[in-house]
């Protein structure tokens, strides 16, 4: 008795251990990497769904889940605080369609045609590792669907996750769909059976036939032995299995074959998805009336040549309509009633997602459903919307942050979470810590006139933009870059110059500027002003002159040495300490101009401010 207890035992340990992968209990070798395991990312921007929005919002992540979501969460102690002010975050999306080479399982209870194996798994393949996983990333994607590639009667898909950790902790559903296709598989020889669509169509409804009569035959003799035993064929039992309780993709190269899609998926009573074409809207109204859903692709054709005239002449009048009409296509069968998916099916670079998400948006897709198509509605037919697809307590931490609303033509995706694992994608520019953001007084000549100007730099998103202006007793402190004693105040507004071709490179800015457009006596043209930071040290508090060196090329080509003055907000914080000694200062500086005249051209604006603050 002991003896059978300890085979049993042995034997389901046996089999717990070959449904993981190895690897996943291999030892760390050298320092386990510890994370924290609670996040909070606050001040957010929360789409929590498609058409559900809190502004100002936390999520609070902990492990592998979402543990909360709202406004007045509170934040346990020891989580780490990821700031996400200005960004916006959403559920990491779903890719519903990948394909992966999967081998055919020995057996020899096999089907008698090579190209029916519903018994491949893609999770054999799958869950080791995802092709191009972190460009799947960079597009916000966390969940994507992979399928045995080839075969008429291909096999059966899995979910993974787009992690890094193992195996084991990547898979999500390890049988999800069983795919089928109407045609010869581009890889396999035509010189076999089936050489044609119609073989195809034919091959595929009499395996059909075959597993339908296979399970009914099993049934059968379970029900009465002394019937005689069927043979085993894996191939037919795993096809009969999916016929009773999975769903079924077929491939629909054309807007034809989604139609025989239908029709067969109708003769055998089949839970049925079409993978797309993106030419559906050929046959809109037979393909919707089908009430399928459908993997729509958003590989949308390149504009064709048409630059010469034979190039014009090998295009066809179809394929200028199928660049005009393709990006339309989503948005067309929504508005049908189709349920869609949208996925990287077909794109060469699947960094163009979200690109080509956009042109379906801009060729009539609504932005609701766009956002439905790439979470809730592929985590529902994955029979994963209990844990995907949105941003809710319990959910996976699946999360996408972007620097603005999804799709807008410029937002970037900043990171994506997998499960609770942090992947930045693009790391937005500290500008606010920039050392030129400010307001700056100047001097330089121009010619025979020498200019006191006002040079302002302000963050801008990631870039940095800037205006020159006349530095009169409008300025911030009523006084002018040399300092003389405060003037009337005048109610308009100094006259400025917007600068252009701003280029921050590390220590370095460049920018143009129409000097005409301060004061119509300069010359017309194109002035080019470059400022160099010495140090790269954006904390700096000492002297600007210490770390900031300038010029101005001129319209004429003449390059002249910019006097750099102090910062504004330093210089009224300078003068409010010695309001007093200033004021007297002042007056004894008035008292001497004459005798300074002559070395005016030599001082900066930084030496004016420091004989003013000498007491008398």
């Amino acid at each position: 008795m002991r003896l059978m207890i300890g085979v049993l035992l042995a034997g389901v340990m046996f089999a717990t251990c070959r449904a993981q992968d190895p690897r996943a209990a291999e030892p760390i070798v050298g320092l386990r990497e510890t994370r924290p395991g609670t996040y909070a990312l606050v001040g957010g921007k929360v789409v929590t769904e498609p058409g559900l929005v809190i502004d100002d919002a936390t999520v609070l992540i902990e492990g592998t889940s979402i543990l909360a979501v709202g406004n007045k969460v509170p934040i346990p102690a020891g989580a780490k605080t990821v700031d996400c002010d200005g960004r916006t975050i959403y559920a990491g999306l779903i890719d519903a369609w990948g394909e992966a080479d999967v081998p055919v399982p020995e057996s020899d209870a096999a089907h008698w045609n090579g190209n029916v194996t519903p018994q491949r798994m893609a999770s054999a393949v799958a869950a080791p590792g995802v092709a191009r996983a972190a460009k799947l990333r960079s597009q916000g994607i966390a969940i994507r669907l992979v399928a045995p590639r080839g075969g008429i009667v291909k096999g059966s898909s899995s979910v993974v996750l787009l992690g890094d950790g193992d195996a084991g902790g990547r898979l999500l559903r390890e049988n999800a769909w069983q795919h089928l296709q109407l045609t010869v598989p581009r890889e396999r020889s035509r010189s076999r059976y089936p050489n044609s669509p119609m073989g195809a169509t034919a091959l595929l409804r009499q395996s059909l036939y075959d597993a339908r009569w296979y399970r009914d035959a099993w049934n059968a003799y379970r029900a009465n032995t002394k019937l005689p035993r069927p043979e085993t064929n894996v191939a037919l039992g795993t096809l009969a299995a999916a016929m009773d309780h999975q769903s079924f993709v077929i491939d629909a190269p054309n807007e034809r074959m989604a139609i025989r899609a239908d029709n067969i998926a109708r003769e055998f009573s089949l839970q049925m998805i079409i993978r797309g074409s993106g030419r559906e809207y050929r046959r809109l109204d037979e393909i919707a009336g089908a009430h399928r859903v459908i993997l729509v692709p958003v590989d949308f054709p390149d504009t064709p040549n048409v630059k010469t005239t034979r190039a014009a002449k090998e295009t066809s009048l179809q394929e200028l309509m199928h660049w005009d009409l393709a990006p339309e296509n989503p948005g067309r069968l929504v508005k049908a009633g189709v349920s869609i998916c949208l996925t990287t099916d077909g794109l060469d670079d699947v960094d163009e997602f979200l690109k080509q998400v956009r042109r379906a948006v801009n060729g009539g897709l609504s932005e609701h459903a766009a956002l439905t198509a790439i979470t809730t509605e592929p985590a529902r037919l994955l029979q994963l919307d209990h844990v995907a697809g949105s941003v809710q307590p319990g959910m996976l931490a699946n999360l996408m942050i972007t620097d603005g609303d999804l799709f807008a033509e410029k937002t970037k995706v900043l990171e994506t979470w997998v499960a609770g694992r942090q992947f930045v994608i693009s790391s937005p520019k500290p500008v606010d810590t920039d050392e030129l953001i400010g307001r700056w007084p100047l001097r330089f000549r121009a010619g025979d006139r020498k200019l006191s100007l006002e040079l302002e730099f302000t963050p801008r998103g990631e870039k940095i933009s800037g205006v020159l202006r006349k530095l009169d007793a409008g300025g911030p402190d009523h006084r002018s870059a040399d300092g003389d004693n405060e003037q009337p105040a005048d109610d308009s507004e100094p006259a400025s110059a917007k600068l252009t071709d701003i280029v921050r490179q590390r220590d370095r800015l460049t920018a143009s500027v129409e000097l005409q457009e301060i004061d119509s006596e300069l010359a017309a043209g194109v002035a080019r002003i470059q400022v160099l930071t010495i140090g790269g040290d954006a904390t700096r508090t000492g002297d600007s002159q210490d770390w900031v060196s300038a010029t101005i090329e001129l319209p004429s080509g003449q390059v002249e040495t910019i006097q750099w003055g102090p910062k504004h907000e330093d210089a009224q914080r300078q003068d409010a300490a010695n309001e007093p000694v200033a004021k007297s200062a002042a007056q004894a500086t008035e008292e001497n101009t004459d005798q300074d005249a002559s070395h005016e051209d030599d001082e900066s604006v930084a030496t004016t401010v420091n004989e003013v603050q000498t007491p008398v």
